[in-house]
């Protein structure tokens, strides 16, 4: 019985430190959108570091990004072209920002 007792601690820390860790690595998410009226696939840049891409028609959510405001650039995938004005967004500590979108 304290056996089982220890284990069920165990795994209610760990998944106290698992959910937490936003708290720790300082972080949260991203939500981007790609509305291009041309089928142009994006890099989605935020503060200069490449997150991946994101597809015509895709909203997708990037997680671990640096909470706090931060530069996010929409560039032509491949190109390096600027496809929308730099924006200033706000990624809240362990939280999601608003959907951001880009129509180029």
């Amino acid at each position: 019985m304290k056996k089982l007792f220890l284990l069920i601690i165990f795994f209610i820390l760990l998944s106290l430190f698992i959910s937490c860790s936003c708290f720790f690595n300082d972080t949260g998410t991203l939500w981007v959108e790609n509305n291009s009226q041309r089928g142009l696939t994006y890099s989605v840049l935020v503060d200069n570091i490449n997150y991946g891409t994101v597809a015509p028609g895709q909203r997708k959510s990037f997680d671990d990004v640096p909470a706090g405001d931060r530069v996010l650039v929409f560039e032509v995938y491949g190109t390096g072209a600027i496809a929308c004005q730099p924006a200033v967004v706000h990624i809240p500590l362990c939280g999601a920002s608003n959907v951001i979108s880009c129509d180029y």
